[in-house]
């Protein structure tokens, strides 16, 4: 009596995970679609149709790859009842038939979970892809950066070729993958196999990795503020989390190898959402920049903060925070010094041209005191009298080299009558 209810309560329970799963699974799922959704109308709203890049094209087709992913991780669980070729002893194995519901849920379960493992690399080597695009079209203006995309593409296109022939070779013949009796092998066995475990583990972490590493020195030498500098650098270091959970993932699997097929499906999917939401994520985020400032300035006038030029300059580095673009312009900016004044207490040139546009400029004088007496002595009438001195550049573009020249010193005086200009 307490066996058979012990077996009931345990029944019952991997029924209530199964059904906990479909529902997480399909709920990523509609997730990941929804997040590719708002990625394409950003790009088709932003660039429209004819200037979509490889990268857009990618996202797209890994949204089907990651349709069918889930379509297979359900069949795990709902179709195959959790079962392959691993876990059993050489005595269940030689009592099971082939005409056994058991025997053939088995050979089914392991071909599931060969097509899942092709599935799953192919996705994320997808999304690889799709990200290494991303780096090549912000960084094609900058010098020095079309070495290291090269290689991430190479990097990319080795790995998924070793993880195929890996998949292909390291079970010979081929059917052994979903053979029962006699034992096989553990590496034939799917859903827990050391040679795929591990090879996809490694492949996948190494290539995230540099990807992650890509555009790290770009941030670390733009001039920007350390704060923005440590927003970008954060937003290009999420793929950390698809590592994270791919370690998560092999971790569960060798600690528990009796529920492996399921873990194996499970987690597979769960690993692959983050991914697709990494990948999508820097694209997003001049939409969500749009949505987030007007929600900013309604929390500032709900706590009856006055819209002085302090709160606009706050609502404005909000906003070149999570600018890309402006990450890009300061990137190219850090590439060639140029600048109107020369910096003041080690502010960066970046800091310095950016003020120009700021009413709280501060404005140095450019004539002495003595002169200043001379002038009033000349004309005694009251007036108010600004002089500035700037030094134009004009800035040439070719193809891949920029070069800038001085054109001239020019001084401007401003007064209550019409202004003057000298060019010296």
């Amino acid at each position: 009596m307490d066996l058979a209810t012990s077996h009931d309560d345990k029944a019952a329970a991997a029924m209530a995970a199964l059904r906990a799963f479909n529902i997480e699974a399909f709920t990523l799922l509609a997730l990941a679609l929804l997040i590719t959704a708002l990625r394409t109308y950003v790009r088709i709203s932003t660039v429209g149709w004819r200037n979509l890049w490889a990268d857009d094209y990618l996202i797209l087709l890994a949204a089907v790859v990651y349709s069918v992913e889930t379509s297979l991780a359900y069949s795990v669980g709902n179709i195959a009842k959790g079962m392959a070729n691993n876990s059993m002893t050489d005595a269940q194995r030689a009592a099971l038939q082939p005409d056994d519901t058991e025997y053939q849920l088995r050979v089914l379960g392991s071909k599931i979970q060969l097509a899942g493992w092709s599935t799953y690399s192919f996705l994320l080597w997808i999304l690889k892809g799709a990200m290494c695009t991303f780096y090549y079209r912000l960084t094609k203006d900058l010098e020095g950066y079309r070495t290291r995309i090269l290689v991430g593409f190479a990097l990319i296109i080795v790995t998924f070729v070793g993880v195929q022939l890996n998949l292909i070779l390291s079970c010979h013949p081929f059917y052994r993958w979903w053979q029962i009796y006699p034992d096989p092998g553990v590496y034939c066995h799917p859903a827990i196999s050391p040679n795929l475990v591990w090879t996809y583990l490694s492949f996948n972490v190494a290539t995230d990795l540099y990807l992650i590493m890509i555009p790290m020195p770009m941030l670390w030498k733009a001039a920007m503020p350390w704060f923005q500098k440590v927003w970008l650098i954060a937003l290009f270091s999420c793929g950390l989390f698809v590592t994270m959970a791919a370690i998560l993932r092999v971790v569960l699997l060798v600690s528990d190898p009796v529920n492996g097929a399921q873990l194996a499906g499970s987690w597979a999917v769960r690993e692959t959402f983050v991914a697709v939401l990494v990948t999508n994520l820097p694209m997003l985020f001049p939409q969500l920049k749009k949505w987030a400032i007007p929600i900013v300035a309604r929390v500032s006038s709900s706590l009856s903060i006055a819209r002085n030029p302090s709160s606009s300059r706050a609502e404005s580095r909000f906003s070149n925070i999570t600018s890309l673009d402006s990450w890009r312009r300061k990137s190219r900016r850090s590439s060639r010094p140029i600048s109107i004044n020369p910096p003041r207490n080690n502010e960066s040139e970046v800091t310095i041209i950016d003020e120009v546009n700021h009413p709280e400029t501060e404005l140095q004088p450019t004539i002495s005191e003595e002169e200043a007496h001379t002038i009033a002595k000349e004309d005694p009438t009251p007036r108010i009298q600004l002089h500035i001195e700037v030094s134009v550049l004009e800035e040439t573009e070719t193809n891949n080299r920029r070069a800038s020249t001085r054109s001239g010193n020019y001084a401007v005086s401003w007064s209550d009558s019409p202004p003057k200009t000298e060019k010296s």
